[in-house]
């Protein structure tokens, strides 16, 4: 692997979610198998930790927020003259 790849890999962060849909009698099985990295021409890098299963699809999809509504960095809390903080 050329050394502008290593570097690309690993000062980046994942962008997208790799799956490997298996089909089953009760639906279809989305097994999280790896990730994808973009790329500055917007190509992708896909790093799996495990290879799909014979005759599965595989999906790839851009990672969703881990929170929809992120927490807020500091809350307003009302006190009274007579609280004590421990």
């Amino acid at each position: 692997m050329p050394e502008a790849n290593k570097e690309t890999l690993r000062t980046s962060y994942p962008t997208h979610d790799v799956f490997s849909l298996v089909d089953h009698a009760t639906g279809t099985k989305w097994i999280n198998i790896g990730v994808a990295f973009t790329n500055r021409d917007s190509s992708l890098n896909i790093v799996l930790d495990v290879l799909p299963m014979p005759g599965s699809r595989v999906n790839v999809r851009k990672k969703e927020p881990r929170y929809k509504n992120p927490p807020l960095k500091e809350q307003a809390v009302s006190c009274s003259e007579d609280s004590v903080f421990f």
